[in-house]
């Protein structure tokens, strides 16, 4: 149904810093060398808010204190990428500081744009309405993913917003799209629930639910589980207090006297 994923890839920097280091003991010494976290701390900022990752928000880059000199040697840095803790992998490639580094193994970036764009398709198929998207949480635009996932979005349509459930699979490539709320109004409710109460509550009645819809046509979303509370009325007098439970994202309902 879609794709928002790229490929892995490895940067390359050299951070060669050598620090001269005396040994102990008379007329011995030793040359080593320590890497230079803070240029691969600024090397990976670069790099996750350039290229295909331009438009990320980088605010922290935090590498091991120190780190000599290794051909082969592997470290972890932790870069702060749209609010995420990404992990990089470093590996010195020669013993003189040069390094590169790539995500870690299992991390595929995805750009939740791409994401918005299928949820609006499935909208416009499902609901017969236009509509925008939103995925993700607030600026970020950026999701790392390591495995199967939901990616949850928002949909706008006609004045009323509706969650929408991208779920991707490891690689970020959309295997399926459903709503995850459940859109009601009041007449809706009213013709769900009024059957399952009218012999506990001795005859038809109507309900009246001011306080979860502002009027009959006003929509509104709803997760599973969640409940709310309303008046049975017959003769425009209160016969009971009525909980109502939605079931599912279809908007099945369970209704029960309180």
């Amino acid at each position: 149904m879609g794709r928002a994923v790229w490929g892995r890839r490895t940067w390359v920097t050299a951070v060669a810093a050598a620090v001269a280091v005396v040994a102990a003991g008379a007329c011995s010494t030793s040359l080593t060398g320590r890497l230079d976290m803070t240029k691969i701390e600024r090397s990976i900022r670069e790099a996750a808010s350039t290229g295909e990752f331009e438009g990320a928000a980088v605010t922290v880059v935090d590498c091991p204190d120190e780190r000599e000199y290794d051909a082969g040697d592997e470290f972890t840095c932790t870069a702060t990428i749209d609010g995420q803790a990404i992990d990089f992998v470093v590996t010195q490639i020669d013993g003189n500081g040069g390094v590169t580094f790539e995500l870690a193994e299992g991390i595929v970036p995805v750009r939740l744009d791409e994401y918005e764009a299928v949820a609006v398709a499935f909208v416009r198929q499902n609901e017969s309405a236009e509509a925008t998207a939103r995925c993700g949480d607030g600026a970020v635009r950026f999701a790392f993913i390591d495995g199967p996932t939901d990616i949850a979005c928002v949909a706008d349509y006609g004045g009323f917003a509706r969650g929408v459930a991208v779920h991707v699979d490891a690689a970020g490539v959309v295997d399926d799209v459903q709503f995850s709320q459940a859109r009601l109004d009041s007449a809706t409710a009213g013709e769900r629930a009024v059957p399952q109460l009218v012999d506990a509550l001795g005859g038809p009645f109507l309900l009246s639910c001011p306080d979860t819809f502002a009027d009959d046509s006003t929509f509104v979303a709803f997760d599973p589980g969640d409940t709310f509370d309303c008046d049975a009325l017959r003769d425009l007098a209160v016969v009971a207090r009525v909980r109502i439970t939605v079931d599912d994202v279809e908007g099945a309902l369970t209704a029960e006297r309180l």
